[in-house]
């Protein structure tokens, strides 16, 4: 595959507690594309959300290799891990952990200020943003005042602020109906096609399958199918 951004090669997850093991990933292997739109499909305990915690430098494997942008990831510890994340994946929530009492311009500065850039250019950045996901006039709202679609819109921008070259979303359509989650997933996939970003997308929706340009199906901690949607 050319212009791979993201590869995985047999990764291995345990959970260990009290005593007893849980595997959670039994050795996976993928690779994905710069500017490719993929969803990690399966049954709740399959290993998908590990996979996507490990892929985004949250969590790290028991073993295997994972290269992320041109960079070995699997032996970073908590510190550069970190730093990797903030400056280098943007992550969309399932419940958007947006901070309420901040208005929509100010969440989407955030992980700008986390990586140190000027807050005059921050906040054009974020404004440039919100016109993009048609928020332009409610920039200034604070997002306890916004509805579940505009929230999820901020969320979003937020994580496109830093241009980030993948993004990692959890269930990114599950408080929304069939029409908005539809409509966040078109907005999401076409603002990311224009910038080359590669997505990557946890979901159990099939309704937005369609939009996926592939999706891994994950079972018992495996990679067992790969799909053109």
């Amino acid at each position: 595959m050319d212009d791979v951004i993201v590869r995985a090669t047999g990764l291995r997850k345990t959970y260990v507690s009290e005593g007893s093991e849980t595997p959670a990933l039994r050795g996976i292997d993928l690779a994905v594309a710069r500017g490719e739109f993929v969803f990690l499909a399966g049954p709740s305990g399959s290993g998908k959300t590990t996979l996507l915690s490990i892929l985004g430098c949250v969590l790290s494997a028991d073993s295997g290799s994972l290269t992320i942008h041109g960079v070995d990831v699997s032996r970073f510890d908590s510190t550069a891990q970190a730093r990797f994340r903030r400056e280098q994946i943007g992550f969309v929530f399932q419940r958007f952990h947006l901070f309420s009492a901040l208005s929509a311009v100010d969440n989407v500065c955030i992980p700008l200020d986390l990586i140190g850039w000027p807050r005059d250019r921050a906040r054009e950045r974020a404004f440039q943003l919100l016109r993009s996901v048609g928020l332009e006039e409610k920039s200034s709202a604070r997002v306890n005042r916004l509805s579940t679609g505009q929230r999820q819109r901020v969320a979003f921008a937020r994580a496109l602020a830093a241009d980030p070259p993948l993004i990692l979303a959890d269930e990114p359509t599950a408080s929304l109906d069939a029409a908005a989650g539809a409509n966040a997933m078109a907005m999401l996939r076409s603002l990311c096609r224009e910038s080359g970003t590669t997505v990557i997308v946890v979901t159990h929706d099939s309704r937005i399958f369609s939009m996926a340009d592939r999706i891994l199906h994950v079972a018992d901690g495996r990679l067992v199918e790969s799909s053109e949607s």
